[in-house]
């Protein structure tokens, strides 16, 4: 087989492989920064993108054997103006009944982490909430809340 020829099978052999097993992202990971901060997350909530879920992680959670409920997952961004400045915190809860699971509420900017609550573990409902952010003028921050087991 000459030189082309074999160019052209391995281009349609690799066009095929591509159709047949697509490269996939996940809302899970909307832009790498959600569950890079929190990367064993099972899911959570952002204020720039919403709800969602790392597939991985949650299959993971749930293989011990155990049949738990589907864990249920709130977060909000919180605002006040405090002394003149306003002010901005994440707020999340948990309900996962009879599973051993944490909330950790941030607030965060570009991957850095601002504030953050730190993870608060219990089993069937957690609650988390980060300490105030001041807006500076250069950072605004972004409310984001985690659940894990």
């Amino acid at each position: 087989m000459n030189k082309f020829k074999r160019f052209g099978v391995s281009i349609l052999s690799l066009g095929l492989v591509l159709a047949l097993n697509p490269v996939t992202t996940f809302a899970a990971e909307p832009e790498t920064s959600v569950v890079t901060s929190e990367s064993n997350a099972v899911g959570g909530w952002s204020e720039e993108d919403g709800y969602f879920v790392n597939p991985q992680a949650y299959s993971k959670a749930m293989e011990d054997g155990t049949t738990y409920a589907s864990p249920k997952h709130t977060g909000r961004a919180e605002e006040r103006t405090h002394n003149g400045t306003s002010q901005k915190r994440a707020h999340g809860w948990t309900t996962w009944v009879g599973k051993y699971h944490y909330t950790r509420a941030r607030m965060e900017d570009w991957g850095a982490i601002l504030t953050d609550s730190g993870r608060q573990w219990g089993t069937d409902g957690t609650e988390a909430i980060s300490p105030w952010w001041s807006f500076n003028g250069d950072t605004l921050g972004s409310a984001r809340t985690y659940y894990g087991s």
